[in-house]
């Protein structure tokens, strides 16, 4: 679904915008919270996970 970002990488800072936000939801639904927590800490912090 969010194939497309991986080659957009640094050309549109919006589309990088969208797709780390896509990506860290694909990861909220496949993993569970501690996992995502442990790749990245400092969203968790800010979001209080």
């Amino acid at each position: 679904m969010f194939d497309f970002c991986y080659n957009a990488t640094g050309k549109n800072i919006m589309i990088n915008s969208i797709c780390a936000i896509g990506l860290l939801i694909r990861d909220l639904a496949q993993l569970d919270f501690q996992t995502v927590r442990q790749r990245v800490p400092q969203l968790a912090d800010r979001w209080e996970l």
